[in-house]
């Protein structure tokens, strides 16, 4: 019986160790959060891009939460298919709060081909709140090299 226990302890603590290890960081995370953005435009799904938006979200020119939400709304009218591309994402964690910049290739069309394309240099911020990171301002802009 006193086998038994050990054999049942010790494999409680493996599993515990095992789940401890497979935690996903505050980097991982938010990578995640990014990709899942991205799949929401290239799946059309306005919800998934727009969760992650804080209520007082602020973008270029002002925008906010729902002027982003028709934006958004009229591209996907305005092309049948949007390809996101998203380059090498690179990650701040300072405690609750991170800084996500990246580049994005932006293309949508109708057709077989993409006809409209735009290269964009995006720089995100977010803020960890009750467990999930919450985009609160985003800034972009032209992604050609000056």
């Amino acid at each position: 019986m006193r086998l038994i226990s050990c054999n049942w302890l010790l494999g409680a603590l493996l599993l515990l160790v095992v789940s401890a290890c497979s935690r996903s960081t505050p980097e991982q995370v938010l990578r995640l959060q990014i990709t899942q953005m991205q799949q929401g435009i290239e799946q059309r799904e306005p919800a998934r891009v727009i969760e992650p938006l804080a209520d007082d979200f602020l973008g270029n020119g002002g925008m906010d939460r729902q002027a982003v939400e028709r934006l958004l709304r009229a591209q996907l009218l305005l092309n049948q298919r949007i390809e996101v591309v998203l380059g090498p994402v690179d990650v701040r964690i300072e405690g609750q709060n991170a800084q996500a910049d990246f580049t994005v290739v932006l293309a949508g069309g109708n057709g077989r081909l993409y006809e409209r394309g735009r290269i964009h240099q995006v720089s995100t911020h977010w803020r960890e709140q009750d467990g999930q990171w919450l985009l609160y301002r985003a800034q972009w802009g032209d992604g050609q090299q000056q």
